[in-house]
């Protein structure tokens, strides 16, 4: 059999030809399956596709080739729009089929990886269980999507959530789906719910490619809520407490931000309300323009502090799972045990307001503002470890190596595009990553706003938030107990930083590093305005001096 003049065009026309020829998914499956191995394609109808001349033949190449790497691309976009739900699992044959197409030629490979060239070609002999298959994923990054959510219609998205009980939450979000050198352009659907097959009809007619992901939207509030005493709570039998004792030893490696004396809140403080199992992260610190509600207020999220539905309004630090987890070190003295449990019983100060939903410009709601004692008023600018976030940054960004942060922070503003961001949270300390430029959508089985307890609750709620994307491969950029935190961002002028958002939410999705959501200062501030009637600012109360 000769090969034809141009080999990667007969690839191109022929993989066109079966999926222009066929409906049936299997059918087409098996066909390419066929060509893949050098073989005949039988479609349906009788009608057969002769075996690709020569793919496979031709001479070792270490860069693709372009008609091939179309036909690849062709073949992504027909598996993502023919099997849109958790497409990374469920399309085993065409990512095998798609591996193998020019065997171990290498033009392959560099669709699939950036990384060694492997004159052999990729690996996919069979293991113990399943073939080792490059499969593709969903890519996510802070770079901006030809996509534009905003102009999508998704109504549909809105119907399944009221259509389906057992459904929660969608986010959309613009991403890419594919390996790191191929991949299309798709709007993702994190869709938190029991079954989320039904959404698959609606998104095989839409003109943009769309893909269906299992995910978990979740507070990063860290907890445990079974347990309801201290450490030995009653009718819990041994195997019981012997898990609850676990659960709370994992919780040692995230104490980061611990407290042995009472004194003015930091950045990154751990808190939760009163006798709570939980913890959260204080932001910055606020004072209202209204002398009659005078004073500084820690910011947080409300789902750290729901107080309108705990029926609980006082405020504890460290949170009570700390706390708990503190109490199990068998080498405390009685000086430190007294002292945790002094904090477990004794607020620091009380949640004056607090909403959760969305603001009038559809962006996220959730916070909650706690009036703080007056030996527990904090500063901002001031850090558990004055250094970390400094050192952090020389080492991330490598230059300004004068930069000392001496100032602290020295204003608020949103996030310009591609600036570098820096966290500071209970559970993680001082972390680093980009905002993401483009915008995600909530949906959400709630209210306008959930905090409220009369509200109806048969509406969907939307509302928009940015994610917060690790540099490079670094891992999570936040954990539970970081929600609430503060983002943060170099002011190199001023020797110091500006607060830019807060981190609320996590994206959890098996197989892709957790993604946090996080809302801009400016909605932030807007929703304080809207929610309590008073304008906000950064609280200047006993400015913080130089070199302290």
């Amino acid at each position: 059999m000769d090969a034809p003049a141009d080999i990667f065009e007969e690839f191109h026309s022929t993989v066109n030809e079966v999926l222009r020829l066929c409906t049936d998914h299997e059918v087409i499956l098996n066909a390419l399956k066929d060509l893949a191995e050098g073989k005949r394609a039988a479609l349906s109808d009788g009608i057969t596709i002769q075996p690709l001349r020569g793919l496979g033949s031709q001479s070792r190449a270490t860069t693709p080739e372009k008609k091939f790497e179309k036909t690849m691309s062709v073949l992504l976009s027909w598996g993502i729009r023919t099997f849109p739900v958790q497409p990374s699992q469920l399309v085993d044959d065409l990512w095998v089929s798609m591996t193998i197409f020019d065997g171990p030629k290498g033009y392959n490979q560099r669709l699939f990886t950036d990384g060694l060239f492997f004159p052999g070609g990729i690996n996919l002999e069979t293991g113990l269980f399943r073939p080792r298959i490059p499969r593709p994923t969903i890519i996510t990054s802070y770079k901006r999507s030809p996509i534009k959510l905003h102009e999508e219609d998704l109504q549909f998205v809105i119907e399944f959530l009221n259509a389906n009980k057992d459904s929660r939450s969608v986010i959309v979000a613009s991403s890419k789906f594919g390996w790191q050198t191929l991949s299309v352009d798709c709007v993702c659907l994190y869709v938190d719910a029991d079954t989320i097959t039904g959404l698959a009809v609606s998104v095989s007619s839409r003109n943009t490619t769309t893909i269906i992901a299992n995910a978990n939207v979740c507070p990063l509030t860290d907890t445990k809520e079974s347990a309801r005493e201290l450490l030995e709570p009653p009718g819990f039998d041994k195997v019981a407490l012997s898990e609850r004792n676990f659960q709370l030893r994992k919780n040692r490696q995230q104490l980061v931000r611990w407290i042995d004396s009472v004194g003015p809140f930091k950045h990154g403080q751990s808190i939760s309300l009163l006798a709570r199992e939980s913890k959260g992260s204080v932001s910055v610190f606020l004072s209202p323009n209204n002398p009659s509600i005078s004073g500084v207020y820690g910011l947080t999220a409300y789902h750290v502090l729901p107080f309108k539905e705990d029926n609980e309004t006082r405020v504890i630090t460290p949170g009570g799972l700390d706390i708990l987890t503190r109490l199990l070190d068998v080498r405390l003295n009685d000086h430190d045990r007294s002292f945790l449990l002094s904090r477990w019983y004794e607020q620091c100060g009380v949640v004056k307001f607090g909403a959760i939903g969305s603001n009038s410009k559809e962006w996220r709601t959730d916070f909650a503002l706690f009036k703080l004692d007056n030996e527990f008023q904090g500063v901002n600018g001031t850090w558990f470890d004055e250094r970390e976030m400094v050192e952090l940054f020389i080492r991330t960004e490598k230059q300004h190596l004068d930069f000392t942060g001496k100032n602290g922070v020295v204003g608020n503003v949103d996030a310009e595009e591609e600036d570098i961001c820096y966290t500071d949270g209970a559970s993680s300390g001082s972390t680093v990553g980009r905002i993401g430029l483009d915008e995600v959508l909530l949906f959400e089985k709630s209210t306008a706003n959930i905090a409220e307890k009369d509200a109806p609750r048969e509406n969907i709620d939307k509302s928009t938030l940015r994610t917060f994307h690790p540099i490079k491969d670094e891992s999570n950029v936040c954990q539970r107990g970081d929600s609430g935190c503060g983002v943060f961002c170099p002011m190199i002028e001023a020797d110091g930083w500006n607060w830019v958002g807060q981190v609320v939410q996590l994206l959890h999705v098996e197989g892709i590093p957790d993604l946090p959501l996080m809302i801009p200062q400016s909605e932030i501030m807007r929703s304080l305005k809207e929610a309590t009637g008073v304008e906000w600012n950064m609280s200047t109360q006993a400015s913080k001096p130089e070199g302290s």
